[in-house]
């Protein structure tokens, strides 16, 4: 199983189409999307939790951190592997 990660920052605008470009997906195999909410304050959540019938999802509050933030935050919420 593959983890992806989106870092969102007020992405209600974009983030269901991303979301939804993954659950489109045909024969990727096993993922997971991990959605980290960094201090959202539109309906960034609710757009997430709109695809959780259709996608094993994760969402996490997250702060501002560097990329070693979501590595670390695969490792502890993610179930499967980052690519790099």
């Amino acid at each position: 199983m593959v983890s992806v990660v989106i870092a969102v920052y007020n992405a209600e605008d974009t983030l269901g189409r991303q979301l939804q470009a993954l659950a489109d997906q045909t024969g990727a195999g096993d993922f997971e999307v991990v959605v980290a909410l960094n201090r959202c304050t539109d309906r960034s959540r609710q757009v997430a939790e709109g695809f959780a019938e259709r996608l094993a999802l994760v969402i996490v509050d997250a702060q501002p951190e560097p990329l070693g933030f979501m590595r670390r935050l695969r490792t502890k919420r993610g179930r499967g592997q980052l690519p790099w």
